[in-house]
């Protein structure tokens, strides 16, 4: 990349920052271009590293791992949101982990008497665990120090972007208009938050493709609830915003 070649990134969600901070660090002239920044699903987001709902298995083991390595080396500067934080995944049913877990550092299977009840197996780690606004902020902050510009636009389609060497994709469901491309679906899920009572240690439940999901993410002062992933459902109608100890997490995404 040089700063002759001009890229437009579409997306100001954690897919869009991310790739337009990377490409300004290479050397690009950028653009970011988006509705809404940071994206409103990316801020809804738990988060904890692990790869859910995505194919092909062969890449995004290799991307999962890539992921991992730089998400260890970001939990050593705390502005940047991300911690590695030691909890467990547990099932109702009696099954092995999943390949990914097992290659975290400090992961074991559980004694029965550290899992809740109705609870069958269990493993515990140590993972990244993300902040999602401290998280954003942070990508915003290193963009702009890179020379990276953002445009608060809606666009009706990629051509709408141009000109420019190359257009980066990152407007996720907003692609089947802009693409256009109708076979995209949503998958919404919710999560809520609430004041930290002290928890130190994630938890959350293998509940395989189900679109009932259980999990708790702390973040300081803060802890994320959820949640749901209901296929095809894209209603954000009657959106609610939480705020507690500082932080907002919009409770309903697509």
């Amino acid at each position: 990349m040089t700063a002759r070649e001009r890229v437009v990134v579409v997306g100001a969600g954690v897919s869009g920052l991310t790739a337009g901070a990377v490409l300004a660090e290479a050397g690009a002239s950028v653009r970011v271009m988006a509705e809404q920044v940071p994206g409103a699903t990316s801020l809804a987001a738990g988060a904890m590293w692990g790869p859910y709902l995505v194919e092909p298995k062969d890449k995004v083991d290799l991307w999962g791992q890539r992921s991992l390595e730089v998400f260890r080396e970001l939990a050593e500067e705390p502005a940047t949101g991300v911690r590695l934080t030691s909890g467990i995944e547990a099932s109702r049913t009696a099954e092995t982990a999943p390949d990914w877990a097992m290659t975290l550092p400090g992961f074991r299977p559980c004694e029965p008497a550290e899992l809740p009840a109705g609870f069958t197996a269990g493993y515990r780690f140590t993972v990244p665990l993300i902040d999602m606004p401290t998280y954003l902020d942070y990508l915003l902050r290193r963009l702009r120090a890179a020379g990276g510009a953002v445009e608060r636009r809606r666009l009706a389609s990629l051509a709408d972007a141009a000109p420019a060497s190359a257009i980066v994709n990152c407007s996720g469901l907003g692609a089947r208009d802009l693409v256009p491309d109708p076979e995209l679906r949503p998958i919404r899920g919710q999560h809520v938050v609430v004041t930290n009572p002290g928890l130190t240690e994630f938890f959350s439940e293998d509940t395989s493709h189900s679109p009932d999901l259980l999990c708790f993410y702390p973040h300081g002062d803060a802890v994320v609830l959820g949640g749901t992933a209901i296929d095809g459902e894209g209603n954000l109608q009657g959106r609610v915003v939480n705020v507690s100890a500082g932080h907002a997490r919009e409770l309903r995404k697509s």
